[in-house]
């Protein structure tokens, strides 16, 4: 089900995001909404705050994310990610779904160690780089209430 993304300045995007206790059958779903909304409106990630959740979940694109790639789905669903390292440093364009015709000049680190839970509630430890580093701290981001803007 195709979902709203929330646009700058609604509040909701700059709330924290609460940890999710349990993944149920109603996460999945959320994930799996959260996907078709993002691939219908362009993205490579969606948290869920853009769509009105303050829940730490985010779903990524995961064409080139390697050991991400769950066979079941195109995309990847992190709940309560964390990042757990970052190294080196990469300064890009960002572009982001709630700041529409928007880009900006973002430092991020090179890569990333993410500690998350996956749609089975089994801890997974991941090392990313490049854009796929980028897109995963842009996405953590939102669930603390932070945009790309505030760099």
């Amino acid at each position: 089900m195709f979902l709203k993304v929330l646009k700058y300045p609604n509040p909701v995007l700059r709330k924290m995001s609460e940890p999710i206790k349990e993944v149920t059958s109603d996460i999945l779903q959320l994930a799996e909404d959260m996907w078709e909304t993002m691939m219908i409106s362009g993205g490579i990630g969606l948290a869920a705050p853009q769509i009105g959740k303050n829940i730490r979940v985010i779903v990524l694109l995961t064409a080139d994310l390697g050991n991400l790639i769950d066979q079941q789905y195109p995309y990847c669903t992190m709940i309560n990610p964390e990042i757990l390292e970052i190294g080196g440093s990469q300064y890009d364009t960002e572009f982001c779904l709630s700041v529409p015709g928007k880009g900006k000049k973002v430092r991020r680190p090179e890569t990333v160690k993410v500690q998350y839970l996956n749609p089975d509630g089994k801890i997974e430890i991941v090392k990313l780089s490049g854009i796929k580093a980028r897109c995963v701290a842009h996405e953590i981001d939102h669930l603390d209430g932070k945009l790309f803007l505030d760099y």
